[in-house]
């Protein structure tokens, strides 16, 4: 008996534990603070398992030919949060963000916010980069969130360096910035990812 199209279809996204809800989110091009075109967000595709929650950041450069360039994720999901710099190790916010990932083309971190103050997670981001890319994939259960959950995030560049803010964002199509030391919020501007059941 030949099998529905459709179960067909199915069953091979079961086998390959496929990624669901797949979401891109694109910026201009062009309205980075800074030269470098590897700091410059085009796009960022969100996708879940069931398992797992994945950024893909596509940039309008190769991310390693920014010596000391560094990706944040900012994510409120929904477990109370920084409303204010005053927690902040660097000067960038998401206003109700709980959870703060950050990469560089060589490691990841994960941190988490709770009791006025932020933690860095024994959980380590998987991190994997390209030419034109670089994608942070994190565990549900290290986010506190499920296949159910509606995340509030925002995506930026920067250097490594604490002091530096945010150089790009996803969710803003103009500068965020005009030099290398000053705070950025995302303010009303940030995207929404609704996670789907796999």
């Amino acid at each position: 008996m030949t099998l529905p199209r459709i179960s067909a279809l199915a069953a091979l996204a079961a086998s390959l534990n496929c990624s669901a809800g797949l979401m891109t989110y694109t910026d201009a091009i062009g309205d980075q603070f800074s030269s470098y075109k590897g700091m410059d967000i085009t796009a960022v595709d969100v996708s879940n398992t069931e398992s797992t929650l994945t950024f893909k950041i596509s940039l309008n450069g190769n991310p390693a030919s920014v010596s000391g360039g560094a990706f944040l994720i900012a994510i409120d999901a929904g477990n109370g949060g920084a409303y204010d710099f005053n927690s902040m190790t660097r000067p960038v916010l998401l206003s109700g963000m709980d959870k703060f990932l950050e990469a560089t083309i060589a490691s990841a971190s994960l941190s988490s916010y709770a009791n006025g103050s932020w933690s860095q997670q024994a959980a380590v981001p998987a991190l994997s980069t390209d030419s034109s890319s670089i994608t942070m994939t994190v565990n549900h259960f290290d986010l506190g969130i499920s296949t159910t959950s509606t995340i509030k995030f925002d995506v930026y560049t920067s250097f490594s360096a604490a002091q530096n803010g945010a150089f790009d964002a996803l969710s803003n199509p103009e500068r965020t910035v005009n030099d290398w030391t000053s705070s950025y919020s995302s303010g009303d501007k940030f995207s929404i990812y609704t996670l789907t059941a796999v």
